[in-house]
């Protein structure tokens, strides 16, 4: 497989006053320039302009109603008076290995099309093969809509049956995004976007959707949280994240989490009730005697671990326990008026796994297991500036709409760009183990969408509805570092420099990292590239993850991490974070776009993922104000 080499040329940073594109250099620029063609005639350009053709997307799955024709199932009659209660989460991913192997360890190749059919017929059929043969067991579900799509395209069959299985109530289908994107990195309106196409699937399908979920890689935060609480539904918080944040963790049977109702995957006994979890994981490994769908030739099939794995659910239905779906646990709680845990203070944006990711430092700047192949900030930053520009146009095609244009094409080439732009923002291009043909998924995915919003920008100026006119600030002058700021530190073996910038509203500082000779790929790992700046306060005072427009303030010492010494990637979704009263930093997301790494009396930004042979820029801006009040300059709109 080819190197991948990615380059990326982005507009502005929208919702800033001074979001300006930086000042071209590399060429001068004139005010007449005449065109002329190969007889050296100019052109007549006296006729009016002809209005730009939109591309027709791609046909959109054809998704069938599976309550037509089929008599409703009975619906299952749980014991409200249950005094034990098993339940489970099966996590399924079916971008696992997004954008197909490519001789990866020189042995396995496949399309992204083949795995996603092994993923559904070895590891999830065997489960809906299990929870038929007992229907008096319940169990949850995880997937993503994008999976159901597929299902209904290539495994209607497979489709057709979980359908009954959650229309009777015995299985919880837990859906909380389309695709399986890295939340956390994201702001509101790529999540709307995407519950969005998540509720067409299920009311197209006419598949229950559970009202409890879990995201992919156990993501959870308070804005997330409260995202599903909008919908009246509640979020389940993995154990590790909140050890994290506690130790020892609060117990009880149901939390409450900055006023959001979660539920921990841990055991709990008391009140007259007993909870066990008895699966908490990937689902695919469950099925397939824990192989993983990169394993391609072991990715099989196991009738010995769903052999073990219901005998354990009948020994835990001899002892007494109901086999139930999450569903049913938070009724019996609610029926009883059981009463949640507070966590306080509340756990902030993480993962399931964050001792061996950093939370969310792997998908933000962490090293994987492929690091020559990864591009954490590159791809990133252009899912965030993609994102970004659909959030201007989509403001546009409502007043196109509101003016009496027919938008429908546009509608149609609208909704094609967010689809690409949710598959680009998959968090396993930025991971655990991104090969180049991840890398190469999302960037594919940005492009297909950047490359729609592109036709939709011009289309949109045709009929008179030019973007927002970005606000030039005044040219800086360089500076020295500002008072306070001096012991800012960028810590690298690769050639960088490192300027102050004084603005009129803020100090910027410019990191420019020079290419290099030595090419970085596969397992090697590019040099590491690490900014420490100081903070002033010992809390945490930043806008989480789906809450663009509202701080939230935390005591940092408070937390586990912070008295144990444990490594806290805090994903800044739009780039904000209070150094202290009187200083914020703002990341410059045209630029930088990595993980937080919060400790006592410092907070550092590394990345491990930028090759040598790639020079890159990072922009970071320092406001001399409160955080409240830069958060009015950046909030998304």
């Amino acid at each position: 497989m080819s190197r991948l080499t990615v380059i990326l040329a982005r507009g502005g940073l929208m919702g800033c006053p001074d979001d300006a594109d930086p000042p071209a250099t590399d060429g001068a620029v004139t005010d007449d320039i005449s065109v002329q063609d190969d007889t050296g005639a100019v052109p007549d350009t006296s006729q009016p302009p002809t209005e730009p053709v939109l591309s027709e997307p791609p046909a959109l799955p054809l998704l069938p109603d599976l309550c037509q024709g089929a008599p409703a199932p009975e619906k299952m009659q749980w014991d409200m008076a249950a005094d034990k209660v098993s339940i489970s989460v099966f996590h399924f991913n079916i971008q696992y290995v997004a954008g197909g192997l490519d001789n990866y360890f020189g042995v396995w190749t496949a399309t992204e099309e083949e795995i996603e059919d092994l993923i559904i017929v070895e590891s999830f059929e065997p489960l809906v093969d299990l929870f038929e043969r007992h229907p008096d067991w319940g169990a949850g579900l995880e997937l993503q809509g994008l999976m159901l799509e597929i299902m209904a395209e290539r495994h209607p069959d497979i489709l057709a049956r979980l359908q009954v299985l959650a229309a009777r109530g015995q299985v919880d289908v837990m859906s909380y995004h389309w695709s399986d994107q890295l939340v956390t990195a994201y702001r509101r309106a790529d999540m709307d976007w995407s519950w969005a196409e998540n509720e067409r699937v299920f009311q197209s399908l006419c598949m229950p959707r559970a009202p409890v979920h879990f995201l992919q890689e156990g993501q959870f935060g308070p804005g997330i949280a409260a995202f599903a609480a909008e919908k009246g539904e509640t979020l389940v918080l993995p154990r590790n994240l909140l050890k994290l944040f506690h130790q020892p963790a609060p117990a009880g049977h149901v939390f409450e989490n900055l006023g959001s109702r979660v539920l921990v995957t841990n055991g709990y006994s008391g009140d007259g009730l007993e909870l066990n979890w008895n699966y908490a994981d990937d689902g695919e490994l469950a099925a397939t005697g824990d192989a993983n769908p990169y394993l391609l030739s072991e990715f099989v099939h196991d009738p010995e671990s769903v052999a073990k794995y219901e005998a354990k659910l009948q020994g835990l239905a001899d002892n007494g326990y109901v086999i139930a779906p999450i569903s049913h646990y938070l009724t019996i709680l609610d029926d009883r008026e059981i009463a949640p845990t507070v966590i306080d203070p509340p756990v902030l944006d993480g993962s399931w796994q964050p001792d061996d990711t950093g939370n969310m430092h792997l998908w933000m700047g962490g090293k994987g297991q492929v690091p020559g192949d990864e591009r954490d900030n590159a791809v990133l930053v252009a899912n965030m500036m993609t994102s970004r520009r659909l959030v201007e146009i989509e403001q546009r095609l409502g007043e196109a709409e509101a003016a009496g244009i027919d938008t429908q094409k546009a509608r149609a080439l609208f909704r094609h760009a967010v689809r690409e732009l949710l598959l680009a923002e998959v968090s396993d291009s930025t991971g655990w183990r991104p090969l180049g043909t991840e890398v190469e998924y999302s960037v594919r995915h940005e492009g297909a969408a950047r490359k729609a919003g592109d036709e939709l920008d011009a289309w949109l100026v045709f009929h008179g509805l030019e973007a927002p006119v970005k606000h030039t600030p005044q040219a800086p002058s360089m500076a020295a570092a500002p008072e306070g700021l001096e012991a800012v530190k960028l810590v690298t073996q690769r050639d960088a420099t490192l300027d102050w910038r004084e603005h009129e509203e803020y100090f910027e500082l410019v990191i420019d990292l020079a290419a290099g000779d030595a090419v970085t790929e596969a397992s090697e790992s590019p040099p590491a590239v690490r900014l420490e700046i100081p903070m002033f306060h010992d809390k945490i005072v930043y806008p989480p993850a789906l809450m663009d427009t509202e701080l939230v303030t935390a005591p940092l010492s408070a937390y586990a991490f912070a008295q144990d010494g444990r490594v806290m990637g805090l994903p800044l979704a739009n780039g904000l974070l209070a150094l202290g009263p009187e200083w914020t930093l703002v990341l410059d997301q045209r630029t930088i776009h990595l993980a937080a790494i919060i400790t006592a009396g410092q907070v550092a930004f590394e990345d491990l993922t930028q090759p040598l042979h790639e020079a890159a820029q990072w922009r970071l801006r320092f406001y001399n104000q409160a955080a409240a009040d830069v958060l009015k300059l950046v909030a998304s709109p």
